[in-house]
């Protein structure tokens, strides 16, 4: 009995001393879960002179026809904001999620070119680094842009297009993200676990349900990296702000997606993009800024169709029977 109160007594203040680095430990922990229930792994490339991790799923053993799909993040999250959506779509492509230079495990050098343009020369090379001459891009936020001028300045690198509430345009609506950069109170900018939280709830129409460790390891870090996400995003906000979409752009499939409830970009900016691009929008309800994360699955089975009607692959229709399956096997 004395054994187990002592043990009892080492893990509470084993968690103590060390709270709130349990969260990031358990946070990254379901991570590596995920990762490795759905085949991906982390791998680096060293593309420009930079090595870039990124997830990937496993190679089909023979044969492997997958066209090439990347997942690319937004400010200021990483890759793994693309775990719950990237599970559904391994078995239809050979995906791939970078971290892109300044966040996530790539890292951070302060001599590194963080301007939108280096970034998407960095996504065309690692294109042609994995051996592919086309891939499909999905974009999120900061990523959509850059997705976006990849279209544009290498469209035959591009096979199609997917922007997920890009925030290089503002709507006729001025956004809380908007209102609160133009008062100097960047919601980004983190000085407390209180800031934090109230920018995890903006970013967030149903925030995922985290134990509350996480979302305090989680609020340190944003606070320990203050100064870096301070200098990316001056530069990104720069970068954005001469982004302008031109009439009949693109000659490639291109998808908008929208979350109705957010706050970070208003949807109202939608209404550029339909009208410059000559596209649709599917707005998806009940989400905010951060769709992939809080609607999943709804996200996929928009991009199922859309790479459908796209001719990247045909859904597998199975017969009624398991009988008439395994005749048709060679």
């Amino acid at each position: 009995m004395d054994i187990i109160l002592g043990f009892l007594l080492l893990l509470i203040a084993t968690y103590y001393y060390t709270y709130p680095k349990t969260g990031a430990w358990l946070y990254r922990g379901l991570q590596q879960w995920q990762m490795v229930k759905n085949g991906f792994r982390e791998r680096s490339y060293r593309v420009n002179g930079i090595p870039i991790v990124v997830l990937e799923n496993e190679s089909q053993p023979i044969h492997d026809t997958r066209q090439l799909l990347i997942l690319v993040h937004d400010f200021p999250a990483d890759k793994t904001m693309w775990l719950p959506l990237a599970s559904k779509l391994s078995e239809r492509f050979h995906v791939v999620i970078p971290d892109l230079p300044g966040f996530g495990e790539t890292g951070y050098d302060p001599q590194w070119d963080f301007s939108l343009s280096a970034q998407v020369q960095r996504l065309g090379a690692l294109i042609w680094q994995m051996g592919y001459s086309q891939a499909h891009i999905v974009g999120q936020g900061m990523g959509a842009d850059i997705g976006y001028l990849l279209a544009r300045e290498q469209q035959c690198a591009v096979a199609s297009l997917t922007l997920i509430a890009p925030m290089s345009q503002s709507g006729h609506k001025q956004s809380l993200l908007d209102k609160q950069v133009s008062q100097t109170r960047n919601p980004f900018f983190t000085q407390s676990k209180e800031d934090f939280y109230a920018l995890y709830n903006m970013a967030t129409f149903h925030p995922p349900r985290y134990p509350g460790v996480v979302k305090d390891a989680m609020a340190q870090y944003f606070t320990l990296h203050r100064t870096r996400i301070q200098a990316l995003f001056s530069i990104y906000w720069q970068d954005k702000s001469r982004l302008i979409p031109s009439v009949s752009d693109l000659d490639i499939p291109v998808q908008l997606c929208w979350g109705r409830q957010d706050s970070l970009v208003d949807i109202s900016a939608a209404e550029h993009w339909c009208r410059t691009l000559n596209i649709h929008c599917s707005v998806i309800n009940d989400t905010g800024h951060y769709v992939s994360i809080e609607a999943p699955m709804r996200l996929f089975h928009i991009l199922d169709h859309f790479y459908a009607s796209a001719g990247a692959y045909h859904p597998v229709k199975m017969p009624a029977r398991i009988e008439d399956f395994y005749r048709q096997l060679p």
